[in-house]
Parts: structure tokens; sequence; C-alpha cells
């Protein structure tokens, strides 16, 4: 097996609310740009074109390196009698955090990070499934924490706001770009 390769990328996040169909500015200047909201750092090995770890957090400030985070993975798999159709299969392996508070009271998955990673490890591989017709494995670390990760995660229970969704789109996003990346490399 030849040695993996990596690479990492800092996105910025950008988002303007929208009320109706009409941009909501705090200043009330519709000529605003979106405003920023977070750098997001993506990194991503790539042991050949079947397996990659992918780690999403935000860009750090300080000299500090972000935690490994929730994790999860997804896996392509065909099985027989699926007429050839690739079936996504998910489970989550550590999250650090719902380990830590443990109340399933509130009968969520897990933490906003772990019901994230879980979501995204198994886009990526649909997506990596239907753009290049093979079956492959993703491991998505998410350690994104802090005062933005409800509006940006949403909830264990898998509610969010706007903000929460449009952030998905663009990790998903830039995921696939980075993982393309490492396609060709």
């Amino acid at each position: 097996m030849s040695a993996p390769s990596a690479f990492a990328v800092r996105a910025p996040f950008h988002y303007s609310a929208d009320a109706g169909g009409v941009e909501v500015d705090a200043v009330e200047d519709a000529a605003e740009a979106p405003a920023f909201i977070t750098n997001v750092f993506i990194e991503v090995l790539s042991f050949g074109q079947r397996f990659f770890w992918l780690h999403v957090s935000e860009s750090p400030t300080a000299q500090c390196v972000p935690r490994i985070g929730a994790c999860s993975v997804a896996v392509g798999l065909q099985l027989s009698g699926d007429g050839g159709r690739t079936t996504v299969s998910a489970a989550p392996l550590m999250d650090v955090e719902a380990a830590q508070t443990a109340d399933t009271s509130a009968g969520t998955m897990g933490s906003p990070q772990s019901v994230f990673a879980a979501s995204l490890s198994q886009r990526l591989v649909r997506g990596i499934v239907k753009r290049h017709g093979v079956q492959t494995t993703i491991y998505v670390c998410c350690a994104i924490e802090g005062e933005r990760s409800l509006a940006l995660l949403g909830t264990g229970g898998g509610s969010g706001f706007g903000m929460t969704y449009s952030f998905g789109a663009f990790v998903h996003a830039e995921s696939m770009k980075a993982l393309s990346r490492c396609w060709a490399a």
C-alpha cells in the first residue's frame, strides 16, 4: 500500500439570513455582503482511492491544535440482491462529549458533532459513489465546539436553523472538493 496523501484547506463560511425571500441585514443595507461567520478547517488523509479520513474544525485562532472530536465512519457496500446499488452503512466510533454528559433523556442521537459527522460521512460516500462509481470508506471527525456550535451544527436530535443547513451544505461541498483533489493526486 502506498503512503497516504494529505490535503488541508481553510475555507471562510459566510452567511446572510433570509426572511421570506428578503435579505435580513443587521445594518439594513441591502448592498452589504453576507457576514463572515468562521473559517472551516478541513484536513483529509487519503489512503488510495478507497479509504479517507477527514477532520473538520474551525481554524485555530491560537496555536492550539483542535481536538479530534466525535468520529463516525460510513462504508459504501454493494450487497447481492440490491441490483448493483450501493448501500451506505454508517456507525459512530467515538463521541467524547456525549460520553461526558451521558444524558439520553432528551432522546438525542448523540452530540451535535456526532450527528454532523455521521451525516457528512454518509453524504460523502454517496458523492464518491455517484462521481467515481467506487465503493469507499470515509471516517469523519468533527471538532467544532464552542459558542457557535449550536448555530453551525444544530442539535443532537437533528434540529437546526437556516445557518445550520447552509453550513452543512458548505462543509459538504468543500469536503468533496478536498476529496477530489486527493483523488486526482
